[in-house]
């Protein structure tokens, strides 16, 4: 499935809007919120942040452990169509290689 404007789904990079190697996790969260954007990472402090303060917007827990970036983008386009579907009625969702969990 294409990514960009004028597509079914749009991304956004964190390392550009800082410029540097990292974003703060608060603003993740706040972008998140403001653009009503699915986070998806690897990191787990942001389960917590969801838990406790309720943001970001909707969570995808990337839970495969080391992964070839050629991998993990042949499991989530392959389940991109559940994650959608799944997306509908929850908020956090976490993927292994494989299954895929929605925990609420």
């Amino acid at each position: 499935m294409p990514t960009g404007p004028g597509s079914a789904v749009t991304t956004r990079y964190t390392r550009w809007i800082c410029r540097t190697r990292t974003t703060p996790d608060a603003l993740i969260n706040r972008l998140s919120v403001a653009e009503e954007r699915v986070l998806v990472t690897k990191g787990s402090a942001f389960v917590e942040s969801l838990i406790v303060q309720g943001v970001p917007y909707e969570l995808i827990l990337i839970s495969t452990g080391h992964i070839r970036n050629r991998e993990l983008e042949h499991i989530l386009l392959q389940n991109l169509d559940a994650l959608v579907t799944l997306l509908q009625s929850h908020v956090f969702i976490e993927v292994d290689r494989t299954a895929m969990y929605a925990h609420y």
